[in-house]
């Protein structure tokens, strides 16, 4: 008789656990912090728009898949998940309400926040663009997040890309 032996994904490596190439994948003690965390908060913030994960999938323009597997901490979410994420559910605010929403999943997320160093060229000119419409936004005394967020983005972002 001949041992079956469990799918494989990713050039040979198990998709079961730590050895998976799977960069995004979450084990353990991670995948319970996950959950309460980022996962909790993805799940309220959908559930107030009474949004199915489908649904919520369909606005992000992400698989249903994904959003199962974020809200139960298999998947570490990456930093342009998270920006999907925010646009989809605050569809219709400004920016700033956006904003506020992406660094809230950022810090649900904490140290399992997968960030990229480089970005498609299309996504890099509209992080550009949402950048200038931020520079544009009245900033003021009364709203000290906002100026220090926008501090914080234009540390980050290169000086040419703007």
């Amino acid at each position: 008789m001949s041992q079956i032996n469990p799918p494989r994904s990713h050039a040979g490596s198990t998709a079961d656990g730590p050895g998976s190439r799977h960069r995004g994948r979450a084990y353990g003690d991670e995948r319970a912090r996950l959950e309460a965390t980022f996962g909790a908060v993805l799940c309220v913030e959908r559930a107030a728009k009474r949004w199915t994960q489908v649904r919520l999938a369909e606005a992000a323009r992400i698989t249903a898949a994904s959003v199962y597997r974020l809200e139960k901490g298999r998947q570490r979410p990456s930093t342009s998940m998270t920006w999907k994420l925010a646009r989809a559910l605050r569809e219709g605010c400004d920016l700033r309400t956006i904003v506020a929403l992406d660094m809230r999943f950022r810090l649900a997320a904490g140290e399992s926040l997968r960030e990229f160093s480089t970005t498609p060229m299309r996504r890099r000119d509209r992080l550009a663009a949402d950048l200038r419409a931020a520079r544009e936004l009245p900033v003021t005394e009364a709203d000290p997040f906002a100026s220090v967020l926008l501090s914080m983005l234009e540390d980050t972002w290169p000086r040419d890309a703007a």
